[in-house]
């Protein structure tokens, strides 16, 4: 068995042995951050990340049957087709190590590793970086890490892993486990860029198991992915009637991750100071399918988020979500794990899961909220919430801002950074006059075009880490980039008409 300890050292030292390990005994639930670092430690030879996977598989050989990898990543760790960023996951998804194959890329010296930490019900974050031989460990969360891995408007920190929610998952084999509107060519969300990247996945990874994955020492340990009937590795609704995939990694993670973050979003609700005045709100919502509130303060609500307190259902976790708390401006966008996409690619809404949601997050909020031998009650949940509602709108319990303030548009940090009197290099683009952006949007030579598609490309869902914009790693809100692209579609067929 492995010893248990805690790690003090930042600089793991190359002479150290700490354990001796039974080759391919161990079973991953258990896999921790802290065992992958006594496995590091336990080599006295030089520290590289081929060494490491040599060790992981020779003892932990369950991590290479259960990986996800992305041919296409909005990470730090940058990946092609042909060489792919590995996500290895313990049995639980408690844990994933992440690596990519290519010296040329980004990250190519670093492990990324996530752990999910039980007793806090909190995700955590490490890099683990190797040069001349030996491997340094970071701190927990560190910057680069919160850069993309929560909100920059979160005054805390509370990081979560970015992963969309079922059933899309862009950049990844096996992309589209049970198949997608996005790649369904008919269809109003038919996405062209996603469906070029779907169509190739069968033949790249193909390619990737016949001249990259054998002989490198980074992906030999994989275990190859079985073709179906079909004969095809990643088959989805758009493939041969009958041919039902053999695995669904993407899937699987999607649900596994899922109920982790069902346990972050229960902690972040109980812990928010708003509790002791809506915690029978919250409750009537999802176990009443009704929002008891005063109409003053529903009124608020209504004006604070721009939303309808209407139609509570299943589907509707995040309006529930997202009108109680966005009210008070407590930002929910890193509550789901979507990568600032407002749940674009989802099935139904930003919490999504293979499984319905909301049943293990109630269950998780029940037992978080309501003490033993409580009974939810409707009619007593509706009472005692216009009680403490009514109190508190009636006193200025909870410094109510009745006059909603209007945030500053996406636009103004476009002008921040591509000022001429900016001195960050970035080029120089008139989003403070209209008519000159006007005239420039229309100028060709981009990457995708015209300066238009450009920028719609660089906010979108699909720019890379280093091509995305904001560059200061703020993912913008739903709300924020619906006004954005709204003006410039204003100003770009405006002009295409003068």
């Amino acid at each position: 068995m492995l010893k248990r300890f805690i790690i003090v050292y930042v600089v793991l030292l190359s002479s150290t042995v700490f354990a001796r390990y039974e080759i391919g005994s161990k079973q991953t639930e258990n896999f921790t951050t802290e065992t992958l670092i006594e496995i590091i430690n336990s080599s006295a030879e030089e520290k590289s990340i081929p060494s490491v996977l040599s060790d992981l598989h020779q003892y932990y050989p369950e991590l290479f049957s259960n990986y996800i990898l992305m041919y296409k990543s909005r990470s730090l760790q940058k990946s092609s087709f042909l060489y792919p960023r590995v996500l290895l996951n313990s049995k639980d998804s408690k844990t994933i190590i992440s690596f990519n194959g290519n010296p040329k890329d980004h990250g190519y010296n670093n492990l990324e590793v996530v752990e999910f930490d039980e007793k806090e019900d909190r995700f955590k974050f490490r890099e683990i970086s190797f040069f001349d031989g030996k491997a340094k460990v970071s701190e927990v969360n560190p910057k680069k890490c919160l850069r993309c891995h929560q909100s920059s408007s979160r005054k805390n920190v509370d990081p979560r892993p970015n992963w969309e929610p079922y059933n899309m998952w862009p950049g990844a084999y096996d992309s589209t486990g049970h198949g997608s509107d996005f790649i369904r060519k008919g269809s109003d969300k038919f996405d062209p860029h996603l469906y070029n990247l779907f169509s190739q996945e069968n033949e790249m990874y193909q390619k990737f198991l016949d001249t990259v994955a054998s002989n490198h020492d980074r992906y030999k340990y994989l275990v190859p992915i079985a073709k179906n009937t079909s004969g095809l590795y990643f088959p989805s609704l758009t493939a041969a009637s009958g041919s039902k995939g053999p695995h669904h990694l993407t899937t699987a993670l999607t649900e596994q991750l899922g109920l982790l973050n069902t346990r972050r979003i229960v902690r972040l609700i109980k812990t928010s100071p708003l509790m002791e005045f809506y915690k029978e709100t919250v409750l009537g919502a999802f176990r009443c399918d009704k929002m008891f509130m005063p109409k003053d303060l529903l009124n608020w609500h209504k004006s604070k988020t721009n939303m309808e307190p209407v139609n509570l259902n299943v589907d509707s976790t995040n309006k529930i979500l997202s009108f109680i708390f966005e009210a008070h401006d407590v930002d929910t966008s890193d509550w789901s794990m979507d990568f600032g996409t407002g749940a674009k690619f989802a099935f139904r809404e930003r919490f999504g899961m293979p499984t319905n949601f909301e049943r293990p997050f109630f269950q998780k909020l029940k037992e978080a909220l309501v003490e033993k031998g409580s009974k939810l009650n409707c009619e007593d949940l509706e009472k005692e919430s216009l009680r403490k509602l009514q109190e508190a709108w009636n006193q200025d319990l909870l410094l109510f801002d009745k006059e909603v303030k209007v945030k500053a548009p996406l636009i103004n940090s476009c002008t921040r950074c591509h000022s001429e009197y900016s001195f960050n290099n970035a080029p120089v683009i008139p989003f403070d006059n209209q008519d000159q952006l006007k005239i420039m949007l229309k100028k060709t030579g981009y990457k995708r075009g015209t300066l238009y598609e450009e920028i719609l490309y660089r906010v979108g869902p699909h720019a890379t880490f280093d091509e995305r914009m904001p560059a200061n790693g703020y993912i913008p809100r739903s709300d924020e980039l619906k006004e954005f692209k709204e003006t410039l579609e204003s100003l770009y067929f405006n002009s295409a008409q003068d």
